[in-house]
């Protein structure tokens, strides 16, 4: 009985280990600047959008809306900066990361701006916290 106890205990603790681990990695739980070139590298600057939203897509992230009318806002850090009047570029997707939780729910969005041309120019990252 003590055997089974004790091989049931170290089987529950590895498989919260092995969580514990795996969710340390989660590219998400990162800075702000990390993830935005997390992005960078699955979609560089000057790619299509239409081949960026196969991108976003294929990475099994979800795209909240495509504009062919507006860009966004994204400062010099790659920060969505909602103070300026100007939008950087003509187009945007806005697209979804993914979700994790430290107490709260935390959510992670991409923007990204292109140009007329259809070019990526920047991406911004934005974090939002539900505390409720």
């Amino acid at each position: 009985m003590k055997k089974y106890i004790h091989c049931t205990i170290s089987i529950i603790l590895s498989v919260i280990l092995m969580s514990c681990i795996l969710e340390a990695f989660n590219p998400l739980r990162r800075s702000e600047e990390s993830i935005r070139e997390y992005v960078l590298r699955a979609i560089p600057i000057g790619t299509d959008i239409d081949a960026a939203a196969q991108i976003i897509e294929a990475k099994g992230w979800t795209i909240d809306y495509i504009s062919r009318e507006h860009g966004c806002k994204v400062d010099s850090h790659g920060d969505i900066d909602n103070s300026g009047d100007e939008d950087i570029g003509s187009q945007s997707i806005r697209a979804h990361l993914g979700t994790y939780y430290v107490g709260f729910r935390r959510d992670i969005s991409a923007f990204l701006a292109f140009g007329e041309e259809g070019k990526l120019l920047d991406v911004g990252i934005r974090r939002d916290i539900d505390s409720l």
